[in-house]
């Protein structure tokens, strides 16, 4: 009986966490499609320092969680909005929305975005420009 009991609590934790990084890149547009500027790896927990999430957030996941999660006029499960969008999270010149491909901030969820990638909107680049110095107060894997 523990056996089992320890499989479901692990089988329990296991879909928790899919279930809440489905949310999380299906509410950000081209989530999937954000790369680490230093090496081109995918960087699907785009809201975090680390490339895979988890962990401490990087600026655009601050932004995040203090414009659309903790927003009481923001729908609750509303992550992309317009003041996201418009945003310029890690300060390098271009919106949230412009380094993500929805310039226009119209993008909503399933549905497919205006443009493609353009940068990390978490991640100030190019990382060595030095309009970028102290922007990215943490290390960037191979960079």
């Amino acid at each position: 009986m523990v056996h089992l009991t320890s499989h479901f609590l692990l089988l329990s934790v296991t879909l928790g966490v899919a279930l809440g990084y489905s949310f999380w890149i299906t509410s950000i547009p081209n989530a999937l499609s954000v790369k680490n500027p230093c090496n081109g790896n995918a960087w699907p927990g785009v809201g975090h320092q680390a490339e895979g999430g988890s962990g401490p957030r990087n600026s655009f996941g601050d932004d995040i969680s203090k414009l659309a999660l903790a927003n009481p006029n923001v729908p609750a499960g509303t992550i992309w909005t317009q003041e996201v969008c418009m945003k310029d999270s890690d300060g390098d010149g271009m919106t949230n929305g412009e380094e993500l491909g929805d310039p226009s901030c119209k993008w909503t969820k399933g549905a497919t975005p205006e443009g493609r990638v353009k940068g990390h909107p978490g991640i100030c680049e190019p990382v060595n420009d030095p309009k970028c110095a102290g922007k990215n107060g943490w290390t960037i894997a191979d960079c």
